[in-house]
């Protein structure tokens, strides 16, 4: 995929802009993705809308890798880009870590964003979500390791770590059924990672802000997408999401006289959640497993709005 290159914050940052009419769409990638990942769904809509992807610090072809950031350093990195590529108030749509900097942005920068689309992510931190990942406690014990120090080189760890990655991320009938493309990804995230960047993207997840007391200021629509076998992120931390984001007035009787009247409006209304839409026989890579349907769901949603 063509790409550029901008300074963001004094970090080379490499992203995809395709211009074309309609609201704009920012596709945010998830731990230890680059911006190919979106390939489908850069395609498909880049046909009807400006689209955007782009590798934040440390993934992909970014920069990045001197310095220690959180959620919102990333958040605020988004904010820098889009300005400087004149994207106003666009969709954005976040998978997994993605979602997580999908969320903080929202609750940050209040009026620069039209939607939200958040993909098999949550509001917990790489702890609890990932304590099951082989290898990946390992991680930040390469922090502040030179890769040169390591006699069996830094890509070499990463091509033991690939396998393991693939099978957390992707169910294991589809593994099975596209060897070819499992195969790609395991190259992809050797070629297009570095131990250090993942233990920086890993730390901030650790020392991730809490953004689940503000969702609910959050007054754009929004939806969610879930894979039904992702082990990664359950459909519990997706109905948490949905929680976080309704809105608890202190006047009961207010809530109550106008809730039908703005369940008319939108099912994805402030005071009921986002919708969150179940991708059947997928697992954590939804949007790859089943990128039709995946796409059907957000054209819909983008139809409403």
């Amino acid at each position: 995929m063509q790409t550029d290159k901008i300074d963001v914050r004094g970090i080379s940052t490499c992203y995809l802009l395709k211009k074309n009419g309609g609201i704009p769409i920012v596709f945010v990638n998830g731990f230890g993705l680059d911006l190919s990942c979106w390939e489908i769904q850069i395609d498909y809509f880049s046909s009807t809308h400006t689209v955007l992807a782009y590798d934040w610090r440390g993934m992909g072809c970014t920069g990045g890798l001197r310095k220690t950031y959180t959620i919102g350093d990333l958040a605020t990195d988004l904010n820098v880009l889009l300005r400087k590529l004149e994207i106003k108030n666009p969709i954005i749509c976040g998978h997994s870590m993605g979602g997580m900097i999908a969320m903080q942005y929202a609750v940050t920068y209040y009026n620069s964003y039209s939607a939200l689309v958040l993909v098999d992510t949550a509001l917990t931190n790489w702890k609890q979500a990932f304590s099951n990942v082989l290898g990946y406690e390992a991680i930040e014990l390469f922090l502040h390791t030179d890769p040169k120090w390591l006699p069996w080189g830094d890509k070499v760890l990463l091509r033991l770590m690939a396998p393991s990655v693939m099978k957390q991320i992707y169910d294991s009938e589809f593994v099975a059924a596209h060897p070819g493309f499992i195969k790609k990804a395991e190259n992809d995230f050797v070629d297009n990672n570095t131990m250090r960047g993942l233990g920086l993207a890993f730390r901030a997840m650790g020392l991730r802000e809490q953004v689940a007391p503000e969702l609910d200021t959050v007054k754009v629509p929004a939806i969610l997408v879930w894979g039904n076998k992702d082990t990664i992120f359950s459909r519990q931390d997706m109905e948490d999401i949905q929680k976080a984001f309704v809105w608890t007035p202190g006047d009961a009787d207010f809530m109550e006289e106008y809730r039908a009247q703005y369940q008319k409006l939108t099912e994805n209304s402030w005071l009921n959640g986002p919708a969150l839409k179940v991708l059947e026989n997928a697992a954590h890579m939804s949007f790859q497993e089943k990128p039709k349907e995946f796409n059907d769901i957000v054209a819909q949603f983008i139809s409403k709005l």
